[in-house]
């Protein structure tokens, strides 16, 4: 298996979650759904889809956009403000 951390701009599931979580993206697994598949939610939008073990540059500029994170909190989860992080 590829570490996210030898992958140019790219990072681990783990850390988007912990990322999209502090600022204030509910996750749910998805009940029914197809295995792995979650729901995120924040405000009035929401969507349901699977976040891979690796996340590249792409899928990262999508969540930035679509859920207001910005895009270095991912790759620095330090630059959060400590009392988001759970």
């Amino acid at each position: 298996m590829v570490e996210a951390s030898s992958i140019e701009g790219a990072v681990d599931r783990k850390t988007v979650i912990r990322v999209l979580t502090a600022h204030q993206v509910v996750i749910t697994t998805r009940d029914g759904g197809e295995d792995g598949e979650l729901v995120l939610q924040k405000d009035e939008y929401f969507e349901s889809t699977r976040i891979p073990l690796v996340v590249h540059k792409k899928l990262l500029r999508y969540f930035s956009r679509k859920f207001g994170v910005p895009i270095t909190h991912f790759y620095n989860p330090t630059l959060i403000i400590p009392e988001r992080i759970n």
